[in-house]
C-alpha cells in the first residue's frame, strides 16, 4: 500500500477505522517525552506515513509499514542512555489487538525486554506501559501480530524517564500496565497441582511468551505456585492467560513459609475476559505466591503464559 492508497487511508480515517485524527493531545501531562523528534528507523514504511511521524508529537500523523508482513520494527534513538520507566503507544486502529514487544538497549547489540505484549488481547488504541529499563538509549518496538486487514501502524510512541513515572499518582497509575519495578518471580522455583507434558510450571516465569504452564486436565481448582526465595512486601501481580476473550476465575494467596496461606486477591467472581490481567496487592513478608484457578472457560484447561510478581 504505497502513495496510491493514500485516498483509501483517508477514507478509513474519516470512517473512524483509523484512530489518530479523532483524539486529543497525546502527551502525558507533566512528563517529558524522551522520544519526541528523535531519530527513528523502521523495517518498512509507506511513502505518506514515514517513520518520523511516530515521534512528531502530532495526533493526525502516523507511521505505517508498507505491508501486512510480520514482524515489523520501529526503533527510536534517545540520543543518550536513560533510566526508562514508561512507554506509551497509540496504535492507528481502534478496536484491534496488536501483538508486540518493547525492548531496550544501550548499544543496539544487547537487548533487554521492557514489556512483552505478544499475547496482547487488549483492543484499545492507547497502551500505557510501566517498565524498568536501566541505561536505555535505543527503544525497539517489534510488531508480531495484527488482526486481518490490519497493518502495523503507530500514531505516536513516547518514552518517559523512571523519575517521571515515579511522580504518577495512584489514580493516574490505574490506566498504566505493569509495574515500574523488577519482576520478583522471574526464573524462581515453581510448582503446581499438575503439569501437562511439555507445559511445566516453570514456563510461567521463564520470560518467554511462547511457552506456558498448563494443568494436566480441565479439573478445577488447579493451582500454580512460585517461591520468591525470601519474604517481600508485595504491591502487585499480573497474569497472562492462554486464551484471549475468555473468563478465567482465580485467586491469589500468599505465605511467608509455604505452609500457612492468606488471601491476597479474590477474583473468583470476576467477569473480566482480558487475556492480560493485573491485581494490586498490599501484603507484607510474602515468600510464596499461589495462583489458583477456580473456573476455566468451557473446553479449556487452566493455562498461563506468564506470571509476574511485583514488590519491594
Amino acid at each position: 500500500m504505497k502513495a496510491s492508497t493514500g485516498r483509501l487511508a483517508r477514507l478509513l480515517m474519516a470512517a473512524g477505522l483509523v484512530w489518530c485524527s479523532a483524539q486529543s493531545a497525546f502527551g502525558q501531562a507533566g512528563m517529558t517525552n524522551l522520544a519526541l523528534g528523535k531519530p527513528v528507523s523502521v523495517t518498512s514504511s509507506e511513502d505518506e506515513n514515514p517513520a518520523k511521524s511516530a515521534v512528531d508529537g502530532k495526533d493526525d500523523t502516523r507511521w505505517s509499514a508498507d505491508s501486512g508482513a510480520l514482524p515489523q520494527q520501529l526503533q527510536i534513538d534517545l540520543g543518550e542512555a536513560r533510566d526508562v520507566g514508561g512507554v506509551t503507544i497509540r496504535w492507528a486502529k481502534d478496536g484491534a489487538a496488536y501483538g508486540y514487544k518493547v525492548e531496550g538497549s544501550v548499544d543496539k547489540r544487547n537487548w533487554t525486554m521492557l514489556s512483552d505484549q505478544r499475547q496482547n488481547g487488549e483492543t484499545v488504541a492507547l497502551h500505557r506501559l510501566l517498565v524498568a529499563g536501566k541505561g536505555v538509549r535505543y527503544v525497539l518496538i517489534t510488531v508480531t501480530g495484527t488482526e486481518p486487514d490490519t497493518w502495523p501502524s503507530i500514531c505516536e510512541a513516547a518514552v518517559y524517564s523512571a523519575d517521571d513515572t515515579k511522580k504518577l499518582s495512584a489514580d493516574e497509575l490505574k490506566s498504566w500496565w505493569g509495574e515500574a519495578r523488577p519482576d520478583l518471580a522471574a526464573g524462581r522455583p515453581t510448582s503446581s497441582s499438575s503439569d501437562q507434558d511439555g507445559h511445566p510450571s516453570g514456563h510461567a516465569v521463564d520470560g518467554d511468551m511462547g511457552t506456558r504452564w498448563c494443568a494436566n486436565g480441565g479439573t478445577v481448582p488447579a493451582w500454580w505456585q512460585v517461591d520468591l526465595g525470601k519474604p517481600h512486601d508485595l504491591t502487585g501481580l499480573s497474569v497472562v492467560w492462554e486464551q484471549a476473550g475468555k473468563n478465567y476465575l482465580w485467586k491469589v494467596e500468599g505465605s511467608a513459609d509455604g505452609q500457612t496461606w492468606q488471601m491476597l486477591s479474590d477474583q473468583t467472581a470476576t467477569k473480566s475476559e482480558r487475556q492480560s490481567q493485573k491485581v494490586t496487592l498490599d501484603a507484607k513478608g510474602i515468600g510464596h505466591v499461589r495462583v489458583t484457578v477456580t473456573g476455566a472457560p468451557d473446553g479449556s484447561w487452566p493455562s498461563i503464559w506468564e506470571v509476574k510478581v511485583y514488590g519491594q
